[in-house]
């Protein structure tokens, strides 16, 4: 999951670096990570539900993910963070790397 999060994030500063304010959309593959039974191991669920959509959704026009494609109903933000920090699940938000800074 980690790797996935800090490349995806790689990515998205990449286009925007290149690509000022210009749409983006987020096509997603996936390959392995699936479970005898045939679906995704929770770490790809979790990627694109928890990661994806409701964390970095705002930063996409839209994203084609293998569990559902969404298009972004408000404006893409273009201002990213300097960096991607992963917390674990439960854990409080320091102030200091709280973002956006209000």
């Amino acid at each position: 999951f980690e790797t996935a999060a800090q490349d995806i994030f790689s990515l998205l500063t990449e286009a925007q670096e290149k690509f000022p304010d210009w749409p983006r959309v987020f096509y997603l593959d996936i390959e392995g990570h699936v479970r005898d039974d045939g679906r995704l191991t929770e770490d790809m669920v979790e990627l694109q539900q928890e990661f994806l959509i409701a964390a970095m959704g705002k930063f996409f026009t839209a994203l084609a993910l293998p569990l559902v494609s969404v298009v972004n109903p408000d404006d893409q933000v273009n201002d990213l963070p300097d960096e991607l920090v992963l917390q674990p699940p439960d854990a409080e938000l320091p102030d200091d790397t709280a973002w956006p800074k209000e």
